[in-house]
């Protein structure tokens, strides 16, 4: 399961999960959970690769990124 929350500039919060639009110059933050089974920890990766149409980077698009959250 996945969360998303995006917070605008000025401190609104966006509930509908998405930013519809970005201003040059402009800043957004989104904080981003995921809902996991602690017996998978040790075990996983979170996958920013842009999958389901999100390309978190242009410089890594086409490329597999892979952030180690693994917990040992």
């Amino acid at each position: 399961m996945q969360y998303y929350d995006v917070y605008l500039t000025d401190g609104r919060q966006n509930g509908t999960n998405f930013i519809s639009s970005i201003q040059p110059g402009e800043t957004v933050t989104i904080h981003m959970a995921w809902i996991v089974n602690e017996d998978e920890l040790e075990y996983l990766f979170l996958d920013l690769s842009g999958g389901n149409g999100v390309n978190f980077s242009q410089d890594q698009a086409g490329k597999q990124v892979l952030v180690d959250i693994r917990q040992r």
